[in-house]
């Protein structure tokens, strides 16, 4: 569990230097009505990797959080 704990926070942190804020694209991938398969097959990865992009197990790529910000922006979503 610590561990687990210790990782997540070093992911919070890598995001974190890179202006990356999962949770605000986890939310705003919601309030537009995109699915969490739609969001990945839109940055050309696979389900598996979007989901731990935005549960923070993994740092999120900031060209691909970036990209999605970008069409999520784009509809409208805010």
């Amino acid at each position: 569990k610590e561990e687990h704990i210790r990782h997540k926070a070093e992911v919070q942190e890598a995001n974190r230097r890179k202006f990356v804020d999962a949770k605000l694209f986890r939310d705003m991938r919601r309030k537009a009505g995109v699915s969490l398969r739609e969001a990945a097959n839109l940055a050309g990865i696979p389900p598996v990797e979007m989901s731990a992009y935005e549960a923070e197990r993994k740092p999120f790529s900031p060209e691909i959080y970036k990209k999605l910000m970008k069409k999520l922006s784009d509809s409208g979503i805010d």
